[in-house]
């Protein structure tokens, strides 16, 4: 990841996206630092989401990643995780993912407008 996106936002361009997603809280009866905490919120899963995507191995990505899981996870061990599995949680539906993202996005902004 270049410099500029692993750490806080620092360059104009993300000022200037920093700037409108506190625009977009305003009026909405928020604290300053609790609309810095959902932008950021944003931010982060948005760029961790794309981190997974460009540096997982190439098995992470495979059509077969449920089946290598289900040959190392010990459902003793990691019950969660084998419920996942069993229940198709990892089989993939969407090959671009954007509805993982846009799921995992619309239960973060749910959260933020709870705030609200």
């Amino acid at each position: 990841m270049a410099a500029s996106a692993a750490g806080p936002p620092s360059d104009p361009g993300q000022l200037a996206w920093l700037d409108a997603g506190l625009a977009t809280l305003t009026g909405t009866g928020m604290g300053e630092r609790d609309k810095l905490a959902a932008v950021l919120a944003v931010l982060h899963f948005a760029r961790g989401a794309a981190a997974l995507a460009i540096e997982a191995p190439a098995g992470a990505n495979s059509p077969d990643y449920p089946g290598l899981l289900r040959s190392v996870i010990d459902a003793n061990q990691f019950p969660a995780l084998a419920g996942a599995l069993q229940a198709g949680a990892f089989d993939d539906g969407d090959e671009s993912h954007v509805g993982e993202f846009r799921s995992g996005l619309d239960q973060l902004l749910d959260g933020v407008s709870l705030r609200v």
